[in-house]
């Protein structure tokens, strides 16, 4: 994930993306994402672990646009050659705190710009999340690179 990770009043729509590589050929059985109320759309995409570029519209293979009922995609057969991997797209609408205040949402956010920037973790209200659960096969040697 690209940091900083901020959803803000000033800001109020905004799209964080990242990517994992494997560094073997690995096969994409299942998957989910999860992110909290702010969430409007979470994508998976197949990535050929080099391009800069987002990956084409047909390498999607998750979405869901709704943060508390998030599908689980099983039986995927999605094959990743080694050196590819994953690319993920979360998008995001402000919106003002339900039950906590921007104080609260302010007290949280390490640069302090009192902006009322919802950061990265944390409870629902005062937090923010873009997490990819991914199960995959066979299992690989080394560390799987994520940012």
């Amino acid at each position: 994930m690209k940091l900083p990770f901020r959803i803000c009043a000033s800001q109020p729509q905004v799209s964080f993306s990242g990517t994992c590589k494997f560094p073997g050929a690995v096969t994409v059985a299942a998957a989910n994402g999860h992110f909290h109320k702010r969430g409007k759309r979470f994508t998976i995409s197949a990535w050929d672990g080099a391009s800069i570029d987002h990956p084409a519209a047909a390498s999607k293979f998750y979405q869901s646009d709704n943060w508390n009922d998030p599908p689980m995609m099983t039986d995927l057969s999605v094959p990743s050659p080694a050196n590819a991997g994953i690319w993920w797209d979360c998008d995001y609408q402000w919106a003002p705190p339900a039950d906590f205040t921007c104080d609260d949402v302010n007290a949280k956010d390490p640069l302090k710009q009192g902006d009322c920037c919802y950061t990265f973790g944390g409870i629902t209200d005062v937090g923010e999340h873009c997490n990819v659960f991914l199960y995959y096969y066979p299992k690989v040697d080394s560390n799987v690179f994520c940012n």
